[in-house]
């Protein structure tokens, strides 16, 4: 009898269980590369990008350079990996939960809660990318204002219907929008996970405030009265991250 053993297909076999090494090995490896991002991030933060060198994220992670280069060959792979990592991946969620099904309310607070979430749990990325725009290669510049574009339009959008329809008050949606933002990315300079409040309560905290904050009111007659509105909505925060800090 002919052996076509080479030919079958494996997951037809009844009994067959895929080996699960390949995905466990993939997976570790992603485990890893991200404990050197997050090193390699906390050494730009302390140090700043141009004062570290490869060598003394290798140092810090007690590895070889050689290892090193496995997961990334350059300080400049390291901070494309950033801009992945944090603008792109923010108007990826942003994008995807603007074109799910809701009204305009609710579609802001999932916005921002998300926003929020993502910002506290990546402060130490989130602020080293911010304070090294200026190294950034033009392409990876590119990349960065298209998604950061892309987190201001999604914002803009949902602002624009929920004051069309009537859900918010008549604010111009490019204001509400810049300032929402502001609000959930200004998290990164306060917020710290061992203290009172957990990431999603933070979360959910903000994402009624910046709701509150632009919802119709016919108490509201001017201009000035909302954008007082938006700026009490951050004296607010400004109020919770004093708390947080507080020992």
């Amino acid at each position: 009898m002919k052996d076509n053993q080479t030919d079958t297909d494996l997951s037809s076999v009844r009994g067959y269980k895929p080996d699960p090494v390949n995905h466990r090995t993939k997976r570790n490896r992603e485990l890893h590369k991200r404990n050197v991002l997050e090193t390699a991030a906390q050494l730009f933060m302390e140090r700043g990008y141009a004062g570290t060198s490869m060598a003394d994220v290798a140092a810090a992670l007690q590895i070889g350079r050689t290892s090193l280069y496995y997961y990334f060959e350059s300080k400049e792979q390291i901070l494309s990996s950033l801009v992945e990592e944090v603008t792109v991946s923010i108007n990826a969620t942003a994008t995807s939960l603007t074109s799910m099904s809701g009204t305009p309310d609710q579609l802001l607070r999932e916005l921002v809660r998300r926003h929020v979430e993502f910002i506290a749990q990546n402060g130490i990325i989130f602020r080293v990318l911010t304070n090294s725009q200026m190294y950034l290669t033009d392409e990876l510049k590119e990349v960065n204002n298209a998604a950061k574009n892309g987190i201001y339009r999604n914002f803009r959008k949902v602002i624009a219907q929920g004051v069309e329809a009537g859900t918010f008050r008549p604010i111009p949606p490019s204001v509400g929008a810049f300032t929402i933002i502001g609000m959930c990315n200004w998290v990164s300079s306060w917020f710290k996970a061992d203290k009172n409040l957990s990431v999603e309560e933070i979360g959910i905290v903000i994402a009624d405030m910046a709701v509150d904050s632009v919802k119709a009111n016919s108490t509201f007659e001017s201009d000035k009265e909302i954008h007082s509105t938006l700026a009490e909505a951050k004296q607010a925060i400004d109020k919770l991250s004093t708390l947080l800090r507080a020992p």
